[in-house]
């Protein structure tokens, strides 16, 4: 009887535990939507991901503006990364850096780094190479 008792408890604590979690990734998921920005020599790049599904993308070099798009974005829970379409990418995997030579794309993954429940930065390398951080003040 004690071991069917232990077995329940052990089982009402793991599914609570599960049910945290997916409570707790719901939450921080709900943080991505932003403006987000990075620079590195003469390269800023900015995205914003708003709340309706909806991206803003503009890419500049010295100052001059190369891209200005717009598209749809959504939160891809298994890959934990953002998908956006159209994009342009800037990203050059196998540099591992960011370059001016856009590659216009049908779909890009764009990965994400939180702090705590906060998502904070986003990028296209697996290294957060180039990264673009979350500006709270808009």
């Amino acid at each position: 009887m004690s071991l069917i008792i232990t077995s329940l408890t052990t089982i009402a604590l793991l599914f609570l535990l599960l049910g945290c979690d997916n409570v707790s990734d719901v939450k921080w998921v709900k943080t991505i939507p932003g403006y987000y920005v990075g620079a590195t020599n003469g390269i800023k790049e900015v995205i914003s991901l708003n709340t309706n599904g909806m991206f803003h993308h503009e890419f500049y070099f010295l100052q001059q503006k190369m891209v200005d798009e717009t598209g749809k974005w959504k939160f891809d829970v298994t890959a934990g990364v953002v998908q956006v379409s159209p994009f342009t990418s800037f990203y050059n995997p196998d540099l591992a850096r960011i370059t001016t030579n856009g590659v216009a794309t049908v779909s890009c993954e764009i990965g994400v780094l939180r702090y705590g429940r906060s998502a904070q930065k986003i990028s296209q390398g697996l290294n957060f190479e180039f990264s673009l951080h979350k500006n709270l003040a808009l």
